[in-house]
Order: structure tokens, then sequence, then C-alpha cells
């Protein structure tokens, strides 16, 4: 029974593995804010280790009521044995987690890929659900609820081939 425990463990690393190295690189996004408006931008992943990356995301806020407003955000992903953590990287949580992208435990595992997670602060919840669609396209949908939140946030991303 213990041999089979270590292969899972296995198995879900490799699975984590292969979609945390996916990430490096750049990616256009899309977002969708509902009730609020839209972004556009672009995404880096920068490896920093052989388990952690830097994100930063830099594009423009499309309010419903026509204003545009800059908007970045940055986290550091990190690669454990079965899942990917995210910790924030800027404002007052910097290193505090956020959410987890955890993997199934089917080594078989075939796109689309999709983990939710849920992170409780203060009176507010984000609920985080991932989908990878495939190697150069995945989702994250935010829904958030609180006393003075309510919305849903939707972002595509799609890899950025150099040269293109």
């Amino acid at each position: 029974m213990k041999q089979s425990n270590q292969n899972d463990v296995a198995q879900q690393s490799h699975l984590a593995d292969r979609v945390f190295s996916l990430f490096e690189g750049a990616w256009e996004i899309e977002r969708q804010i509902s009730g609020k408006g839209t972004y556009a931008g672009t995404a880096t992943f920068v490896r920093t280790g052989a388990d952690s990356m830097d994100y930063a995301e830099k594009g423009v806020i499309t309010l419903n009521n026509g204003e545009v407003l800059s908007g970045e955000r940055r986290y550091t992903y990190r690669l454990h044995e079965d899942r990917i953590e995210l910790l924030f990287a800027d404002g007052p949580n910097v290193g505090n987690h956020f959410v987890d992208i955890l993997f199934p435990s089917d080594p078989s595992a075939a796109w689309p890929i999709c983990s939710g997670d849920t992170h409780y602060c203060l009176k507010d919840t984000y609920k985080a659900m991932f989908c990878f669609e495939h190697e150069d396209e995945f989702n994250i949908t935010y829904t958030v609820c609180g006393p003075a939140k309510d919305y849903v946030s939707q972002s595509v991303y799609r890899r950025i081939r150099p040269g293109a």
C-alpha cells in the first residue's frame, strides 16, 4: 500500500510540474469583470528558481462608464509536490498565501484540467477556478463576494509566441 501512495504523489507531482513549466513566458490577457468593465493586458511568468516564478501583469481597465485606468498585479507561484501555491507579491499582504492550484490524481488527466480553491479575506470571499484548456491557453475565474464586493472576474490567458 505504501508503494501505491508514493506512485500517486509522483504522478500528481508530474502533472503539477508539467503545468508549472508551461506558465513560463509571456501571455495576453482578456478579462471581463461583471458589472464593472474589461481589462486587456499582458502577463509574464519569470522563473526565479526550480520551484518558483514571479508573475507580473500590466494592462488597461475600461470601466463601464467609459473611464480608462491602468492596472497591474503581481504574484509569486511556488511549485509543491502536488500543487502550485500563489502568494501575494504586492500590496500589504506580500508573501502571504492566496490560493492553491490543485491537480487530479489521475496520471492520464488530459486537457482541460480544472482546479478550484477559496481565499477568505476578512469579510470577503474569493472563489478561484483555474482551467487549463491546453498548453497555450488557460482561464482563471474569481467569484468575489462580501459586504461591499459582488463580482465575477473571468480572464483568458493566451500564450504570446516570440516573433508573433
